[in-house]
């Protein structure tokens, strides 16, 4: 899960020296929280290292709300699928997606079936709840990737059986 940072929080960034595998290396931190920065946007994040967000183990990073654009989840569903497609709770957004490939073991064929779960809110809260909503199968997606096309019903002449 990542936490992504508004322009406002760069002025709040300290750089510390961190000893790293070949010697020092400077980081930027917000707090005690060290800050990255995308390889190809530049903007900057906190890589919370949790891919559950209803993990009740985990403690969440101290951050202002203000100082946070957006915050956004890549996980992975490996039981109790729900409907792929896109879902939309609020100002939450949650994408999912059914994935899936063979294994040979020595002597059978597996199929390997998994959801993957890429999320983005606002705060916390919303992500919890888009998340949470979508696992008890209590939101539906406003673009259902499963569903089958609708057949549309062409008007057929009836036969005159005296004609053949």
């Amino acid at each position: 899960m990542y936490i992504w940072l508004t322009e406002k929080a760069k002025k709040q960034f300290k750089k510390r020296d961190v000893d790293w595998a070949c010697g020092k290396k400077e980081f930027e931190f917000l707090g005690d929280v060290r800050v990255e920065t995308h390889e190809n946007s530049g903007k900057k994040y906190i890589d919370v290292r949790c891919d559950n967000p209803m993990d009740l183990t985990f403690i969440f990073p101290d951050i202002p709300q203000e100082l946070i654009e957006k915050i956004t989840l890549k996980g992975r569903i490996e039981v109790n699928f729900r409907t792929a497609g896109i879902y939309h709770q609020d100002d939450a957004l949650l994408l999912l997606e059914s994935r899936s490939f063979i294994e040979r073991s020595s002597e059978d064929l597996i199929l390997v079936t998994w959801q993957d779960v890429s999320a983005s809110a606002p705060t916390i809260e919303k992500l919890k709840n888009i998340y949470s909503l979508v696992r008890q199968g209590k939101l539906q997606p406003e673009e259902n990737w499963e569903a089958k096309p609708e057949k549309k019903e062409q008007a057929v002449e009836p036969t005159d059986p005296a004609k053949s």
